[in-house]
C-alpha cells in the first residue's frame, strides 16, 4: 500500500483531494467546479451492485441541492490507502464515512487526476458504497 506522499507530485494530488473533500463537505460548488474537470465521470456501485454514473453537472446539482436545503456538512473522516502520481496523472484512493443520502454509508473512492493546464483536476471518480 503506498501511501507515502514523499514526492512533490504526490503531494499535489493529495493536496487536490484535500481540498474537493474539503469544498465537498460544505457543499461550495464554485469551488467544486474548479476541482471537477469538465469530462467527469463518477460510477458509484452499491452492496447490492446497482451501478449509477453521474457527468459533472449531475454532481453539481446534487451538491447544490444540499446547499440550497440547507444540510448539514458532510464528515470529512479520511483515511488516505493509496497516493501515487507522475507528471501527467495521479490516483488517490481514500475510505470515507458519511452520510450522503438517507443512511450513513462507508465509501471507498478510486479518483483519478490529470494535470491540464498547470493544474490537478479529478477527470473520474469510482466509489464503493456500503451502508454503515
Amino acid at each position: 500500500m503506498n501511501t507515502n506522499t514523499g514526492s512533490t507530485l504526490e503531494q499535489e494530488v493529495k493536496k487536490t483531494v484535500e481540498s474537493l473533500i474539503e469544498h465537498g463537505t460544505t457543499y461550495n460548488v464554485e469551488k467544486l467546479n474548479e476541482i471537477y474537470d469538465d469530462s467527469l465521470k463518477i460510477v458509484k456501485i452499491d452492496e447490492l451492485g446497482n451501478v449509477e454514473v453521474l457527468t459533472k453537472k449531475a454532481t453539481l446539482d446534487f451538491f447544490a441541492s444540499k446547499r440550497t436545503r440547507g444540510d448539514e456538512p458532510l464528515s470529512k473522516e479520511t483515511v488516505y490507502n493509496y497516493v501515487e502520481a507522475d507528471e501527467h496523472r495521479g490516483q488517490v484512493i481514500v475510505t470515507r464515512r458519511m452520510k450522503m443520502k438517507d443512511r450513513p454509508e462507508k465509501s471507498i473512492f478510486s479518483l483519478h487526476l490529470e494535470k491540464k493546464n498547470g493544474r490537478w483536476v479529478i477527470v473520474r471518480e469510482t466509489a464503493f458504497v456500503q451502508p454503515e
